[in-house]
């Protein structure tokens, strides 16, 4: 699967402007502010329905416009030719359409257009709390298990009635467990017992393929380890249950209280280590910049590994703060995707890392100052 195509209509600066790609390398190259990252946002919004930088939808409208429209070609494997649509109207929301079919839920997107993307924003990843985590792996799992995808919107729907019904006992001055806290507790263990495996499995499987990964690249011989302390753990599911039972019956009066819970999976920690220290606050910027760019090459091998095929690659800005030596073996690898997607400032840092960017297979697409997109000579 990848993208041929993208028409971006009243989209943060740009007005109506439609890029081409081709598969292999795609370089979108011109100085900061012409939209190069925004083309990024606009393949990213179709395939996770939301943007990577605002949380508010109607952000991504061009000022003075009441919506936008992404129409995107995209082609899967087998060479049939797929249109999908988003669109955002203010006061209306958001609809997508896949192979022109108007999709139910938005949900449905995910995992159709399999994607990596990095950019600067990522940098919270590493070197941020266990949140933010816990949320590169759940959008991962989402991409390869519709399965994973609906028990984490349905966790979370449970654990909102949950914690408003705790509010509601804490507004009685009641701090004790009743029929419907146990009935809670009851509907939503099945969803963080498979959350839980899930996400166990997975970094199990990543951590194998990212020490790979980082031995192939990185010019420092270390021990790279991601580790998964749940908030509640279990052999099975009878173990697992009767372990978050204990905890969040003990600690009852206090969840009431705090009007939410106090255990599962929103509690889970995970941390990264090289050579068993924390790489928070042991590791430079370049390093921090390094291991991301790692995890999203391990990322895109167990997407592939498990959807069948492989995602496509969108890279911004990923290369400023990298030494050339780590840069030139990642764009090595890139270089051999299937589709690859990235910004450029600067041609000739490009070719300074070993880009022949005047080569048949490399795709470069210009934008200047009037967001209009020119041709290689």
């Amino acid at each position: 699967m990848y993208i041929k195509e993208i028409l971006l209509k009243q989209f943060r600066n740009l007005e109506e402007t439609k890029f081409t790609f081709s598969e292999g390398l795609n370089i979108i190259f011109g100085k900061n502010g012409v939209g190069k990252t925004s083309v990024l946002e606009a393949i990213y919004f179709l395939s996770f329905t939301k943007s990577f930088k605002s949380k508010n939808d109607n952000d991504l409208i061009q000022k003075g416009k009441q919506f936008f429209q992404l129409v995107s070609e995209w082609k899967n494997d087998s060479g049939k030719k797929l249109l999908i649509k988003g669109n955002v109207l203010k006061g209306s929301g958001k609809k997508f359409f896949y192979d022109e079919i108007e999709l139910k839920k938005n949900s449905e997107m995910i995992g159709k257009t399999p994607l990596v993307f990095q950019s600067p924003e990522n940098h919270i990843i590493t070197s941020g709390g266990s949140k933010h985590k816990r949320m590169y792996f759940d959008k991962l799992l989402s991409q390869t298990s519709n399965a994973y995808l609906k028990d984490l919107l349905d966790y979370g729907k449970i654990s909102k009635q949950k914690n408003a019904y705790l509010k509601s006992l804490a507004e009685k001055n009641f701090f004790f467990p009743d029929y419907q806290f146990n009935v809670y507790n009851e509907q939503i263990l099945p969803y963080m017992w498979r959350i839980y495996s899930k996400r166990k499995s997975i970094i199990a499987e990543f951590n194998e393929k990212f020490q790979i990964l980082f031995n192939e690249i990185s010019i420092n011989d270390m021990k790279v380890e991601i580790i998964y302390n749940p908030s509640v753990t279990g052999e099975n599911f009878e173990q697992f249950s009767e372990n978050y039972k204990t905890k969040t019956e003990s600690h009852v009066g206090k969840e009431i209280a705090l009007h939410r819970s106090l255990y599962g999976i929103n509690y889970d920690r995970i941390n990264f280590y090289r050579d068993g220290k924390p790489l928070e606050t042991y590791a430079s910027q370049g390093e921090h910049k390094l291991w991301m760019s790692i995890m999203k090459l391990t990322e895109g091998k167990i997407i592939e590994e498990k959807n069948g095929k492989e995602p496509i690659f969108l890279f911004d800005d990923v290369f400023a703060e990298l030494d050339i030596v780590n840069s030139k073996k990642i764009i090595k690898k890139i270089r051999n995707k299937k589709q690859s997607i990235v910004t450029a400032t600067d041609l000739n840092d490009l070719n300074a890392l070993g880009v022949d960017i005047d080569a048949d297979n490399v795709n470069i697409i210009y934008l200047n100052n009037d967001l209009k997109k020119g041709k290689k000579d």
